[in-house]
């Protein structure tokens, strides 16, 4: 399964990469305890995040999940994802 980084810019023609579940856990095992920090697009469906969630509960880590905004419109915001 794949979910969409976020953008680092707020420009068009910014562009996102995707990144897998095993990426990811090889980001977070070579941090060892102290983690790591992903932010995600919204693009990404929210069944997805909660898949991601499910993922590395079963892997015995902790996730702390949340909507960050960056502005006053709703629509605005990214996925933030601790993964300890």
């Amino acid at each position: 399964m794949e979910l969409r980084l976020a953008r680092e810019s707020l420009k068009a023609d910014s562009q996102s990469q995707n990144i897998t579940f095993e990426e990811i856990a090889k980001i977070v095992d070579q941090n060892g305890k102290k983690g790591a920090v992903f932010y995600f697009d919204r693009d990404n469906t929210e069944k997805d995040i909660k898949k991601l969630e499910s993922y590395f509960e079963n892997k015995n880590r902790s996730i702390l999940m949340r909507e960050l905004h960056y502005s006053m419109d709703s629509k605005d915001y990214v996925y933030e994802i601790h993964i300890l």
